[in-house]
Order: C-alpha cells, then structure tokens, then sequence
C-alpha cells in the first residue's frame, strides 16, 4: 500500500484487519475492516491495496477451487 503522507511526515505507523472473501478464480470480493490501530489513517490506503490482490484459489476436499469466506488481512 501507499503510505499516506501526513502518517509518513508525522512519523505514524498502524495497522488494518481486514476480512475479505476470496472467489474460485483468486480475486478479493467484499474487503470490510475489522480492527486496526489507527485505521482511520491507514484504511483507505490500505484497502485499496488489498482489493487489487490475487489469491491462488482455495481448494475443497476433492482439490476443486471453492470461495473463501471472512478470510482475515492483516496490512501493517
């Protein structure tokens, strides 16, 4: 992520849970916060970031690719 100016002048540094759904292709779905320590900062950036990743797919039982739910992100 981009670190945000005014956290980067001022010194700041925090961090962001966040939960996200993973799709069978890998992309990120529906990221919501969950906690962090001065998220109010660092949210957007952070958030930002983390809907561009790409996950290898979960798999099932069988080896198939299945949706992963609530699955936590920690950005610090």
């Amino acid at each position: 992520p981009k670190y945000p100016r005014a956290a980067l002048i001022s010194g700041e540094e925090g961090w962001v849970l966040f939960s996200v759904d993973v799709t069978e292709t890998g992309e990120v779905e529906n990221v919501r916060v969950v906690d962090g320590e001065k998220k109010d900062v660092f949210q957007l950036e952070a958030r930002r970031a983390v809907s561009k990743w790409k996950y290898r797919p979960f798999v099932d039982q069988t080896g198939n690719p299945t949706r992963k739910r609530d699955h936590l992100v920690r950005v610090e």
